[in-house]
């Protein structure tokens, strides 16, 4: 279970599409784990084009989303800016990503299923750690199809 340290998300992207790109996810020291849907490629640090962000170590805050309505993690480093809003948010289309990160307990070739209750049980877990010492690491290993 966390603690008062920080939590890590890991991220590992494993197929893409014309429409979509979707990884492998755990959260260290829990059993917690699933499918991440983002954005196409390629990945990008621009804001304003619904892609992917680079790979990498991201640092997490809690930002309070006026479009949905609630507190929600929120990705940054210091090539992608806090105001780019990269934030892990329920969804299950590629049309739905806004160039976050949407978390599902099963997936499709562009779709995640049960989102909203995964993204509920993250922010539960990420709640007992220490947001400012806790990150997300996203590489990537595609599969060939």
């Amino acid at each position: 279970m966390a603690d008062q340290n920080g939590c890590t998300i890991r991220v590992v992207r494993k197929w893409q599409t014309p429409s979509s790109t979707i990884s492998e996810f755990s959260i260290d020291d829990s059993e917690i784990s699933g499918y991440i849907l983002e954005p196409q490629g390629p990945s990008t640090t621009l804001s304003g084009l619904d892609r992917r962000i680079p790979t990498g170590t991201y640092n997490l805050d809690w930002y309070n989303s006026p479009s949905f309505g609630k507190i929600l993690p929120r990705l940054s480093n210091p090539d992608v800016s806090k105001t780019r809003y990269i934030l892990i948010q329920s969804g299950n289309f590629p049309a739905e990503t806004l160039g976050c990160l949407m978390p599902g307990a099963s997936k499709g070739a562009n779709f995640v299923n049960s989102s909203a209750s995964l993204t509920r049980k993250i922010i539960k877990h990420l709640q007992s750690c220490d947001i400012n010492k806790s990150s997300v690491i996203i590489t990537e290993e595609f599969n060939l199809c």
